[in-house]
């Protein structure tokens, strides 16, 4: 017994710069992926703007259409890159800080489990999804108008709202890869608490959503409560697959279908939807600017943290 708990004591007595060490690592690939994210919106500003004088002799409905495609590819392109990059930076930071190159050991280890978790969390998000859009139907807080892509056609429109899923599918990986992967992964290796190793990325992630599209109160809180609820079930199933196909189910009734804002992304799905502000709905950032999803997000932590508690060791 005396020489187990000496170990301990000398665990407890590291550094302070060597136990926070990992954490300025992890916040340190966080500010990387934030800060190729502007990167890329520089060039698809200046692509964007570019496009439009060329096309400056064309009638503005035209102008308009073209302008929609490019922007959306331009989208599309700068996702799958975000996507590959978050892949990368993570591989080298574990083969050169952590001397770890398998990305399974951060939540893609269970292969097989993980394809049911990934469905039942993408079904699970879809039905969350549906309670603001439903109950916004029925008060009357939700109308539909014609979108650019259905003045050309319906292949449009089910372009358009491919290329919304690609945009969404591509940065939800990438960020649950970086903010629910890595960062807790390089927390709990330096011995910091699980609830600790939870709620710091969750407070980054909030923080960074905050600096790629300024919002309220709500989306903040929003984000953040659902930030702690994945980063908890990510710990629990001891996989990401729970917290990605979550995010997706989410994102693509919300963005893909109905056209709201999605993860700070404004893009044009199926439906063109135009919402009167309520309690389930926001003008400006729909079901995630409303303060509606805050107390089921709540209600989740603490049943996710009950049963997580009552689990034997």
């Amino acid at each position: 017994m005396t020489s187990v708990g000496n170990p301990q004591t000398t665990a407890g007595s590291a550094s302070v710069p060597d136990r926070w060490r990992p954490f300025l690592r992890a916040v340190g690939i966080g500010l990387a992926f934030t800060a190729t994210l502007t990167s890329l919106a520089l060039p698809i500003g200046v692509s964007y703007l570019a496009y439009q004088r060329w096309i400056a002799g064309k009638t503005l409905q035209e102008a308009s259409l073209h302008l929609e495609d490019a922007l959306l590819l331009l989208q599309a392109v700068a996702s799958l890159l975000v996507l590959a990059g978050a892949f990368a930076w993570v591989a080298f930071f574990q083969r050169r800080f952590d001397r770890q190159g398998d990305l399974r050991a951060i939540g893609f280890g269970r292969a097989r489990r993980g394809w049911l978790s990934l469905g039942a969390a993408l079904l699970g998000g879809m039905l969350f999804a549906a309670i603001p859009i439903g109950l916004a139907l029925a008060s009357g807080e939700l109308s539909f108008g014609a979108s650019h892509a259905a003045l050309e056609g319906t292949g449009d429109v089910i372009l358009d709202a491919l290329g919304s899923a690609v945009i969404l599918a591509g940065l939800i990986v990438a960020e649950e890869l970086v903010f629910r992967g890595y960062m807790p992964w390089t927390l709990d290796r330096s011995g910091w608490a699980g609830p600790a190793a939870t709620l710091a990325p969750a407070l980054l992630f909030a923080g960074y959503r905050l600096l790629l599209a300024p919002a309220s109160w709500a989306v903040f809180l929003n984000v953040l409560a659902a930030a702690v609820l994945l980063g908890m079930l990510t710990r629990r199933t001891r996989s990401l697959h729970a917290a990605i196909g979550a995010r997706l189910g989410w994102a693509l009734i919300i963005g893909t279908v109905f056209s709201f804002p999605a993860g700070g992304s404004r893009l044009e799905g199926i439906l063109h939807s135009l919402p009167v502000p309520g309690l389930a709905l926001d003008r400006a950032f729909g079901p995630e600017g409303s303060w509606l999803p805050l107390p089921l997000l709540l209600l989740g932590i603490v049943i996710t943290g009950v049963v997580g508690r009552r689990r034997p060791a």
